[in-house]
């Protein structure tokens, strides 16, 4: 490609290669570690979010706009297609507002990067090393995307878990055949 391509350096290229490229023994021995505990307590949050009238009425409009599925919700006797698991596990993670908060780009990444990252691991599959790795690059990617706007969402009127807590949720991460 010419170097005026703008895709040759942009932003969005330079951070999907980086996603891409990793390795799971690239992530450090300690954030792998550290990981599952924000997985669990999000887990824990949306378990406790289930109480509550908004994740049942959330589960009864999704369950009625594409049926059940293959993929369960945290706590509640249901399964959905994957994106509709991933819609409602999100809610149920962020519901409370007690969940992960990166500071500098005043997102809270799991509420969108683990659902997403458990749906797609229920349809193909995946173990559990896979797993983390998608969680912990997905978070990576919140953060950073997060880190730049420095609050900026915030102070436009726009929430950043929902503008940018999205480019965290892919799959599969870099050495994974699922």
């Amino acid at each position: 490609m010419p170097a005026t391509d703008p895709t040759t350096n942009s932003i969005a290229a330079t951070l999907a290669a980086f996603v891409a490229d990793t390795p799971d023994d690239a992530i450090p021995a300690e954030v792998r570690t550290r990981a599952p505990h924000h997985m669990l307590d999000a887990v824990g949050i949306a378990l406790a979010s289930t109480r509550y009238d908004f994740a049942h009425k959330t589960l009864t409009a999704l369950r009625g706009l594409a049926g059940e599925g293959p993929v369960p919700v945290i706590g509640m006797p249901a399964s959905l297609p994957a994106r509709d698991a991933a819609t409602v596990n999100g809610l149920l993670c962020h519901g409370l507002d007690y969940d992960d908060t990166h500071i500098g780009g005043v997102i809270h990444p799991t509420a969108s990067v683990m659902p997403a990252v458990l749906s797609a691991a229920a349809m193909t599959g995946a173990d559990g090393r896979s797993v983390v790795s998608a969680y912990v690059l997905g978070v990576e990617v919140a953060a950073r995307l997060g880190a730049v706007a420095r609050g900026g969402f915030h102070q436009v009127g726009f929430h950043p878990t929902g503008m940018i807590g999205v480019f965290g949720c892919r799959w599969p991460p870099a050495g994974c055949s699922a």
